[in-house]
């Protein structure tokens, strides 16, 4: 494998943050969530003091059916399409609409106003809703300038919430409703990417990590893990000032299936779900390391003899179907004509392979890195 430069002590990497979407290009991201609250609760309590008053909450809704292009300034994968709104009311036209919203006792409702507008969240703790509960705890959050995970404001209440999978959502359609990036809501995912390396982070407080430059999504990547690349890849030269430091290589390994390709391709482009902020996550100097079935695959395609390979399941074929017709990044004019190609040739020879199997090849999985890096460095 290429020798790592030499250096005396490990450079420093300044942490700052670099989210310049322009969602966020007025004001401090906080500021917005703000002003969101402090505006919607007043609106709510407007609604609230009418005598036909209907309150409701209005939010973007992320949706993988829009039509996606690439952005031709910054590349990174971007929806075409307005985002669809939903609004949800109370009392509301159904039982479902009403539990999204919230639960309010109209004998209570002068006592609401004054805790609505003063930020208090202890009503909520008495009165269960869905959005009203998240956006209490988010201000609560930003004002004692804390970091919760989706699991923890999960575990607020589970039976009110009734799943994760609600409270995900919700979040992820506030900070797109607002335009801004979930840590501005003091929200982050459970911790999932692990990080090892050589050199030293400086964080925005001055504290400072020491570790390596390994990271790993553990399957498809977080946000955090995609946010920490994306600052990597954007460090400019002698970042650290007393030290030479060059922009790192970003080089990517992964399953040679349709789920490897989709995983490669969040790194690079991003994602769908996160269309409102792939600005601030695309990492667009990734290199391919592999791990690529067609390399592996016989010429005279016998491959059932060779363990290595595994048949396509109808969900892989299906998934590298949907990639190929909806996906702007394997498009037939789209920036991948390589990775498109490696998905048909999936899809005609019906295989896939593990990185597993490198380590049962001679010579292990060693020696095809020290081979595969001194093709691309």
């Amino acid at each position: 494998m290429s020798e790592a430069p030499t250096l005396s002590t490990p450079p420093n990497i300044p942490c700052q943050s670099t989210n310049t979407s322009p969602g966020n290009e007025n004001g401090i991201p906080e500021d917005k969530v703000r002003n969101f609250v402090s505006q919607l609760l007043d609106s709510l309590i407007d609604e609230l003091m009418g005598v036909d008053g209907c309150p409701s909450i209005t939010l973007k809704r992320r949706s993988n059916h829009s039509h996606f292009s690439l952005n031709p300034e910054t590349g990174a994968l971007q929806r075409d399409t307005t985002e669809p709104s939903c609004t949800y009311s109370w009392p509301g036209k159904t039982a479902q609409e009403a539990w999204r919203f919230g639960a309010f006792l109209p004998t209570r409702c002068c006592a609401l106003f004054t805790y609505f507008h003063e930020f208090n969240i202890s009503f909520l703790s008495y009165h269960p809703a869905v959005l009203l509960r998240i956006l209490g705890h988010i201000s609560e959050a930003i004002r004692g300038d804390f970091i919760s995970s989706k699991r923890d404001i999960y575990y607020l209440d589970p039976v009110c919430f009734g799943s994760q999978s609600v409270v995900d959502r919700c979040i992820d359609d506030i900070a797109c409703t607002i335009g801004v990036d979930r840590t501005a809501l003091h929200v982050a995912a459970a911790a999932k990417g692990v990080v090892v390396g050589t050199f030293n982070v400086t964080l925005n407080d001055d504290s400072m990590i020491d570790l390596a430059v390994h990271a790993e999504g553990k399957g498809y990547p977080d946000i955090s893990t995609r946010a920490f690349l994306h600052l990597l890849s954007r460090v400019p030269p002698s970042a650290s000032g007393a030290l030479p430091f060059r922009q790192p290589p970003i080089f990517m390994l992964v399953d040679g299936d349709p789920d490897g390709m989709a995983i490669m391709s969040t790194y690079k482009y991003g994602s769908r779900a996160q269309a409102h902020d792939n600005t601030n996550l695309a990492v667009h100097n990734v290199q391919w390391l592999g791990l690529q079935a067609s390399e592996l695959v016989p010429s005279s395609l016998e491959i059932q003899g060779d363990d290595a390979l595994i048949p396509l399941t109808s969900r892989d074929r299906k998934k590298a179907q949907d990639m190929l017709g909806r996906s702007p990044v394997f498009a037939e004019d789209g920036p991948e004509p390589t990775w498109r190609r490696e998905l048909q040739h999936m899809l005609m020879t019906n295989v896939k392979a593990e990185i597993e199997m490198l380590y049962e090849r001679e010579g292990g999985i060693e020696t095809w890195l020290d081979h595969k890096l001194q093709t691309l460095i």
